[in-house]
C-alpha cells in the first residue's frame, strides 16, 4: 500500500487527473487507505510503503508505465519487494549468548510431527533492555504455520513497524526426524 504525504498525493493526483477513484481527492485517498487497514488480517498485514510523487514519476519513465492507481500500487510493492529481501536475507536465528540488536521481530516455531502443517509461531515484537527483561509486545500467536512462512510474516511485520531485523527459532522437540 502506498504511503503517501499530502504534498506528494497533490503532485501524483494533478498527473493522473482521475476524475473519481482513490486518486480524485485527498478525502477519497484517505478512504483508500482505511478501506485496505480495515481489509489486513494476521496472516496479511497492510505494510503501508513511504513512496515520493518524484521517485515514483521517475520510475513510471523508467519502466514506461503511464501514471495511474495501479502504476503507484506497483510501484509500492516494488519497494515492498526490496525491503523485504533486504530483512529477509539479514535474518538471524537466535542462539542463546548471540549479540541482539535493540529491537527485532521474533518469529518462534513449534514443529510438531512431520507435517508442517501442524507448526505452531508466535511473531513478537520485542525490545531489549540494558537492565531486566525484555519489553515483548506479540502480534501474532499461536498460529498454524510452519517456519518459513513465520520468518516471511515477521518481515513483513518488521518493515510495518519501521524494524530492520529479525530474528527465528525453531523449537524442534515435537519435530520427528
Amino acid at each position: 500500500m502506498p504511503k503517501l504525504t499530502r504534498p506528494d498525493f497533490e503532485t501524483i493526483a494533478g498527473v493522473v487527473r482521475a476524475q473519481r477513484g482513490a486518486l480524485s481527492s485527498w478525502e477519497s485517498w484517505q478512504r483508500h487507505v482505511e478501506s485496505a487497514r480495515q481489509a489486513a488480517i494476521l496472516t496479511k498485514p497492510l505494510v503501508p510503503m513511504v513512496v515520493e510523487a518524484e521517485a515514483w514519476l521517475r520510475w513510471c519513465y523508467d519502466e514506461g508505465r503511464t501514471p495511474s492507481l495501479n502504476a503507484l500500487n506497483h510501484f509500492a510493492h516494488d519497494l515492498f519487494d526490496n525491503q523485504m529481501l533486504v530483512i529477509l536475507d539479514t535474518a538471524l536465528e537466535h542462539k542463546p549468548g548471540a549479540i541482539l540488536p535493540c529491537t527485532y521481530v521474533f518469529a518462534v516455531t513449534q514443529e510438531i510431527g512431520q507435517d508442517r502443517a501442524n507448526d505452531v509461531s508466535d511473531i513478537a515484537v520485542v525490545r531489549e533492555r540494558l537492565i531486566g527483561d525484555p519489553l515483548i509486545r506479540p502480534i501474532v500467536e499461536n498460529l498454524r504455520t510452519y517456519h518459513e512462512h513465520a520468518a516471511i510474516l515477521a518481515a513483513a511485520y518488521a518493515l510495518s513497524e519501521g524494524i530492520n531485523a529479525i530474528l527465528w527459532t525453531r523449537n524442534r522437540r515435537h519435530g520427528w526426524a
